[in-house]
């Protein structure tokens, strides 16, 4: 089952040793939106500056540009 601390955990953890480990990033944006906590939209520009083809960073990308329109 989720669990929003050991994800930031994790995530964090990760992000400390790689700051532009781009799976990492996307999974903490995506933690922040679930969570409803601040703006992810930098952590995705970081996931796709550091890894350009990863598709999931462009999705939550191309998500976020479609919850602004609303």
């Amino acid at each position: 089952k989720y669990n929003s601390p050991d994800a930031a955990a994790t995530f964090d953890g990760v992000l400390r040793a790689d700051p532009r480990h781009a799976r990492a990033l996307v999974g903490a944006a995506r933690r922040m939106l679930a969570d409803g906590e601040g703006d992810p939209g930098p952590l995705v520009r970081r996931a796709v500056e550091a890894d350009p083809e990863h598709a999931p960073a462009h999705a939550l990308a191309a998500r976020l540009r479609l919850d602004v329109e609303d």
